[in-house]
Parts: C-alpha cells; sequence; structure tokens
C-alpha cells in the first residue's frame, strides 16, 4: 500500500512545533550526535547548531557552472564574483517535505527536541559572532512549506 504525506497537515503541524511567534524563536536542528553529523564533510560548528556550506560554481567537468547564489549574494553583499561561497547554515528542526534529493534524515525534520532547541535571531547571530574566521553570510534552511 502507498502511503502519501498529507504536506499541507505535515506543515500546519510543525509550524505549530518549530516556531514561537510570542517569543520569536524557530527550531533549530543540534547536528551533535546525529546521523547527519557523520556525513558532514566539516564538524558541526556553533555548539553544534551550526554548519559550513560551501556553494561552488563548478562542481566537476562533466556539470555546468551552477551561479547560483553566488553571483546574487556576491553582488548583494558587496564580495566580489568568486567560484566559491561559505556560508553559515542553520537548520529548522521541521520540514513537511521529503524531497528525494534531501541528505536530512527524517529524525531531523520532525521537530526531534532531542536534537533541537527553539532559538532566537539574536541567538543564532550571537553564536555565528562567535565563531573564528566566519563565513559572510547566514542561510537558515529548510521549514514548512504549503505546496501550491
Amino acid at each position: 500500500m502507498v502511503h502519501y504525506l498529507n504536506t499541507a497537515e505535515l506543515a500546519s503541524r510543525y509550524r505549530e512545533q518549530g516556531i514561537d511567534h510570542e517569543e520569536r524563536r524557530v527550531l533549530v536542528t543540534n547536528f551533535r550526535g546525529t546521523d547527519q553529523e557523520r556525513d558532514l564533510s566539516e564538524a558541526p560548528n556553533c555548539e553544534g547548531f551550526g554548519r559550513l556550506r560551501h556553494f561552488v560554481r563548478k562542481r566537476s567537468n562533466n556539470w555546468g557552472n551552477n551561479p547560483l547564489p553566488l553571483d546574487p549574494v556576491a553582488k548583494a553583499l558587496g564580495l566580489g564574483f568568486g567560484e566559491e561561497l561559505r556560508a553559515q547554515a542553520f537548520q529548522n528542526a521541521v520540514c513537511n517535505w521529503r524531497c528525494w534529493y534531501c541528505f536530512v534524515p527524517f529524525t531531523l525534520l520532525d521537530a526531534n527536541k532531542a536534537h533541537s532547541r527553539m532559538m532566537t535571531a539574536d541567538e543564532l547571530i550571537g553564536l555565528w559572532l562567535r565563531e573564528p574566521g566566519r563565513a559572510p553570510m547566514i542561510d537558515l534552511t529548510g521549514g514548512p512549506r504549503v505546496s501550491s
């Protein structure tokens, strides 16, 4: 029997679990001790709540150039155009989609309190500011979406 995700229902439930409007916080993944931590090319940073993401223009000779998000970010931040851009990634601990290309274990997409914490933007920026050689931009990734 085929089981389909009800993405609208999951999005609604995950918004309730992943966003605290009153305190202005979002549920952020802590990678320490997770299956995803073992899959990262660099150890988590920002006390386990962050990871470095490398956007690369060209991965191999068999693959075309990908200007996203490098060129728009470089232009907006006045960084100059390059072949790679590092970003400080913080990952929402909820997502109602299960994309075929996503590398995140499903247990880190379902508001798992064992591997997440509600955090404010100020807390995330504070973690980023304490990182030596920090990346020039922050990427808050993932989250509940409503399909159209």
